[in-house]
């Protein structure tokens, strides 16, 4: 009996430590983005390769990533999350993002926003323009910092 319950008491731990651990790429940049704008945003997978609003080809060191961007593609907006998978120091993957991205990436618009930010091994980066004809007032760059943040909370 007592090796039925400790076999119990192992399987709802490990049932709720995997459940109460970091969401997916997705999961995170939908609630990183969440209550932030009225756009209307489609979602999307990102696995470093071929990726909207950079001016390279590959970005490596990506295990997961999910984007969010305007359904009208017009709009300067764009926000990434990324799960690295250890092949390069966290650091070094937000430079190559800073350093390559390209702030006029759909034709006749251009971001004024940068957001680089990291919780652990995991890392937020957007590009938007803080415009009212945008639907993006003043302040939606800390809405999406803060939103980032309290998920690792």
């Amino acid at each position: 009996m007592k090796r039925i319950i400790a076999v119990l008491l192992v399987a709802a731990s490990i049932f709720l430590v995997s459940c109460g651990g970091i969401p997916s790429a997705r999961g995170i940049v939908k609630k990183t983005v969440s209550g932030t704008t009225e756009i209307s945003l489609y979602y999307g997978s990102a696995n470093g390769n071929d990726m909207a609003g950079f001016n390279i080809r590959r970005i490596d060191g990506i295990a997961s990533g999910a984007f969010a961007a305007p359904k009208i593609n017009a709009l300067p907006f764009i926000v990434y999350v990324f799960k690295l998978d250890g092949s390069v120091k966290v650091e070094e993957f937000k430079n190559t993002l800073r350093e390559n991205c390209d702030l006029v990436w759909n034709i006749c618009t251009s971001a004024d926003t940068i957001i680089c930010e990291n919780e652990g091994d995991v890392v937020l980066f957007a590009m938007l323009d803080m415009d009212e004809m945008t639907g993006l007032p003043k302040g939606t760059d800390e809405k999406i910092i803060n939103n980032f943040h309290s998920i690792f909370k």
